[in-house]
């Protein structure tokens, strides 16, 4: 089980149960002071959990819950509680995604451009300059309008207002990104032969 907070305090989760040998997992949420926890919805994704995706803005109103890659997802308004059905992946060809303070939803894929996602369903695809990313990773907790993503290259910043990318060298193959509550990502970075291999653990502001 993930978790996470909206802006009215609720913490939303992502709850996996087992029955008669079927695994399934389900968008949920619980108020503090409540003696339940709540299905957000009626939908049931079957599967382990570890395989959905779960996110939430940086403002805390818009959670996005995919059960598997390549399914439709649910945006859920936490401000009004509206839920809708929507397609973030683009026929699979975009994996990963994040969703800024407006509920749009980014996503990119192997060797395509930038893909948005907005609110009334339509679809903006953009060219980046320079290297791009493989994967988004999230928005920038300081500057809601940079979006950080992992490729080859490095570290990728990408100006969504701009639409300029920006590659940031590290020391080795990015194993993990974690955005930092205050702005900027602290990243594991992998380096070595098949005899020695470092670990590094590298902040970018």
């Amino acid at each position: 089980m993930t978790a996470t907070t909206d802006a009215q305090g609720r913490i939303w989760l992502i709850q996996g149960t087992s029955t008669s040998g079927a695994v399934t997992s389900q968008l949920a949420y619980w108020a503090p002071g409540a003696d339940d926890i709540v299905p957000a919805g009626s939908d049931v994704n079957y599967g382990y959990v570890y395989r959905s995706t779960f996110l939430i803005s940086n403002n805390g109103r818009f959670v996005v819950f995919q059960g598997q890659e390549g399914d439709m997802a649910t945006l859920t308004d936490t401000t009004s509680m509206a839920t809708r059905k929507v397609d973030v992946g683009g026929n699979n060809q975009h994996t990963h995604i994040a969703v800024d303070n407006s509920g749009n939803i980014w996503s990119i894929g192997t060797g395509l451009g930038l893909r948005r996602l907005g609110l009334n369903g339509a679809v903006t695809l953009f060219n980046l300059p320079g290297d791009r990313p493989n994967q988004v990773i999230g928005f920038d907790h300081a500057q809601p309008n940079w979006l950080w993503g992992t490729g080859y290259a490095g570290a990728s910043l990408i100006d969504v207002e701009t639409l300029s990318n920006r590659t940031l060298p590290v020391h080795g193959l990015i194993e993990g990104l974690a955005l930092n509550s205050q702005g900027g990502a602290t990243l594991l970075t992998r380096n070595g032969t098949m005899t020695s291999t470092s670990y590094f653990l590298e902040y970018l502001p």
